[in-house]
């Protein structure tokens, strides 16, 4: 799926940044991590949300480590 995804936003028609491609609207309601980053190179507006990957995340417990003496 990872791959998949982000092929859906590489080859999205609609190159608007501020509309979902409807690959990825599709993924409403499962679980994937999305990798972004600010986009800060404009001083004169807010900054933007880059995509960058998503990925699957893994049916399986995950752990938090905690430091007990």
């Amino acid at each position: 799926m990872t791959a998949d995804s982000n092929q859906a936003v590489e080859e999205s028609e609609n190159k608007d940044p501020y509309q979902l491609p409807l690959s990825l609207k599709a993924l409403e309601g499962t679980k994937h991590v999305f990798q972004f980053h600010f986009d800060t190179g404009m001083t004169t507006r807010r900054p933007d949300f880059i995509l960058d990957a998503v990925a699957v995340l893994e049916k399986k417990a995950i752990g938090i480590a905690t430091n007990q003496h």
